[in-house]
């Protein structure tokens, strides 16, 4: 079979690279249209904004200016007086008021004192000597079987014997002794006695008496004296006046009233107890009622008076700094009698001259940091000034009359 010969082979991977080299290559690339971006235009258009913002709505200026100042010191004298409808500041005159307060307390207090009473007590006296009467003398002895001593007060007859039913009897009289000397001792039971006056006599054993009774009322009480009343007034009147004085101070603190200690009239109206001295009490009860009458003076008819008084003395254009206002006052002389009382008032305070706020803002309005500076430095009523434009960039005064802020600092 004749030997079959292939003169052409396929091309291998290197050959097909060397050929695919051997192509013609294009001169250019295809042509394409690029996109626009327009997140730039977005960030510009905010940039813009927040620049006419700040502009337009920040923009501002500040201005703070100190006026110029002067104090004025016064001492003044005034009559405040009760009663009368109105103030006269010119002749120095301020319309007081009047508070009457009044307190009424009680207690029941101890007694102190002591009284030594005697005991006492009826015995019947027998007369068996005579048919006679027989008088005792006043402060007659009587002794009881147990030696305690007492005697008659008083001067007594002993009727004679009498008969009855046909018998003789003694006569007798019922009569009051007391003890010759205080205490529980001489409260004994029922016992007799003898008189011993009629000692060493026939009467002796003849003249006797009985008791039916004890005796009682002997012994140490609890008494009231004089002592305890004036102690209870003493006590009661402190604490009637002291809520007086609370009553007074509360009603002048809130009806914003000036007070003085020495301008309050005290009196004790009532003092009383049902109690007298020498009352055997172990207790009384105490009564006391105290008045105040206090001329006082309102706080604002005071600050009128001053503020009066200073627009009478500043010059025109000047206004009182009320912070500024410092008052002394000192009660100089009380007449309870004509409802009146006469001050020494000392008071100061500081005057500024008054800037007219709007007029200034409109002579600000656009001006550049060099044009407000030299009006202020021309306003002879401002001693000093600070200002300031915001944002940095800005460099004229807004056109909006809110945009300006002028604040005057009396500090």
């Amino acid at each position: 079979m004749p030997k079959r010969i292939i003169d052409i082979r396929p091309p291998t991977i290197q050959a097909k690279k060397i050929i695919e080299k051997m192509k013609p290559q294009r001169d250019f690339a295809p042509l394409t249209c690029p996109k626009f971006d327009f997140r730039f235009v977005y960030i510009g258009i905010g940039l813009i904004g927040l620049f006419l913002f700040c502009w337009v709505v920040l923009c501002s200026a500040k201005i703070e200016i100190w006026p110029k100042t002067r104090a004025l010191i016064f001492e003044e004298t005034i009559v405040v007086k009760a009663g009368i409808a109105d103030s006269d500041f010119s002749q120095n005159i301020i319309a007081g008021k009047t508070i009457q307060i009044e307190k009424e307390v009680s207690q029941q207090l101890n007694s102190t004192g002591f009284i030594d009473k005697k005991a006492k007590g009826i015995i019947r006296v027998y007369n068996a000597y005579s048919t006679y009467d027989q008088p005792l003398l006043a402060t007659t002895r009587f002794v009881s079987a147990s030696g305690k001593l007492f005697r008659t007060p008083v001067r007594v007859v002993i009727p004679g014997k009498h008969y009855k039913k046909g018998k003789l009897v003694p006569g007798f009289i019922d009569i009051e002794v007391v003890a010759d000397q205080a205490g529980e001792k001489y409260n004994i039971e029922p016992t007799t006695f003898s008189i011993p006056g009629f000692a060493g006599t026939s009467k002796f054993t003849l003249f006797y008496a009985k008791s039916f009774s004890e005796m009682k009322g002997g012994g140490r009480f609890p008494q009231v004296n004089d002592n305890d009343l004036n102690r209870a007034k003493e006590i009661l009147s402190a604490q009637a006046k002291e809520k007086c004085w609370e009553k007074i101070r509360t009603r002048a603190q809130e009806e914003n009233l000036i007070l003085f200690d020495d301008a309050v009239s005290q009196k004790i109206t009532d003092a009383f107890s049902l109690a007298q001295a020498g009352a055997e009490q172990e207790q009384f009860n105490y009564k006391v009622k105290a008045s105040f009458t206090a001329i006082t003076l309102p706080e604002h008819d005071l600050e009128n008076y001053i503020e009066n008084f200073f627009d009478s003395q500043i010059l025109e254009g000047e206004k009182l700094h009320k912070p500024s206002l410092k008052t002394n006052y000192f009660l100089k002389s009380m007449d309870f009698e004509h409802n009146k009382m006469v001050l020494d008032l000392e008071f100061s305070g500081a005057v500024y001259s008054d800037v007219d706020i709007l007029f200034l803002k409109k002579a600000l309005v656009e001006k550049s940091s060099r044009e407000v500076k030299i009006i202020l430095e021309s306003e002879d009523k401002i001693d000093k000034f600070e200002f300031e434009l915001w944002p940095f960039w800005v460099k004229r005064v807004p056109n909006n009359l809110e945009k300006i802020d002028v604040k005057l600092n009396l500090d």
